[in-house]
């Protein structure tokens, strides 16, 4: 969860995201925005400080915010260690980073040599069989690793590049990348002039809108639309047949 106080002229307001749409209006009407509102202070967590003082797109922050509630443990620290190291300041590449953590190994603990190094291995090394990891000298590699100077610390460990990790950006800073939150009954993939949004229905009508929108197209009428995934669909249900009607 992201805490945040977000600031629209002289009025500051207290927010935590993810949110639905309709707390996202509420947000909004607290506001009286007209446009984006600046960060005020990122209260938690405070490794995301970098987005103070800069205009924030509500959308983008509660995505980020709903791929942040996927991590486990270590990658919210690998995550927020690295946030803060590079100093990143902008949403965009902190959506991008959230499909990126693998591009750093952040070690925490530095007691148990051995497990330093097969810890480094295993994330620069995926796919290495049991037998081959048991065929190595974990605690040299552990060593030195420690001793190789390469370390960024961090107020979460010392992070150590992956060299192996190829670096990408599935996020263009306009369509989100597929990404299912929450368990959903549909899911269906809507196109327009060659971008892509993805609905995870059923949702609120105005998060269809706001895929719409992101298109580039008036209304949805104008999107084609594939289903990709049904996991439950009932069509005697009055909203799919008005959602179908819809899209």
């Amino acid at each position: 969860m992201i805490k945040i106080l977000l600031k629209n002229g002289d009025i500051t307001e207290f927010f935590a995201f993810p949110c639905t749409e309709q707390e996202m209006t509420i947000i909004e009407t607290k506001l009286k925005l007209d446009g984006d509102p600046i960060v005020d202070k990122a209260l938690s967590p405070r490794q995301l400080s970098g987005l103070e003082g800069h205009f924030v797109d509500l959308d983008k922050l509660n995505y980020l915010a709903k791929r942040m509630e996927s991590f486990d443990q270590y990658e919210k620290n690998c995550f927020l260690a690295i946030a803060k190291t590079k100093g990143i300041s902008n949403v965009k590449d902190l959506i991008n980073l959230t499909f990126n953590t693998g591009a750093y190994v952040l070690i925490s603990d530095f007691s148990d040599m051995e497990s330093i190094g097969r810890k480094y291995i295993l994330a620069t090394r995926g796919g290495i069989s049991s037998d081959e990891l048991e065929m190595l000298d974990l605690e040299q590699i552990g060593q030195n690793l420690l001793s190789s100077g390469k370390g960024e610390l961090t107020g979460l460990g010392a992070l150590f590049k992956n060299e192996e990790w190829i670096y990408e950006e599935p996020y263009d800073g306009e369509n989100f990348p597929p990404y299912y939150y929450k368990s959903s009954l549909v899911i269906a993939e809507l196109t327009y002039n060659g971008k892509i949004e993805n609905l995870y229905l059923p949702d609120e009508d105005i998060a269809i809108d706001k895929a719409v929108k992101r298109l580039g197209a008036e209304k949805a009428e104008e999107c084609s639309c594939d289903f990709t995934e049904f996991v439950f669909m009932d069509t005697n249900d009055s909203y799919f047949e008005k959602l179908l009607k819809k899209i």
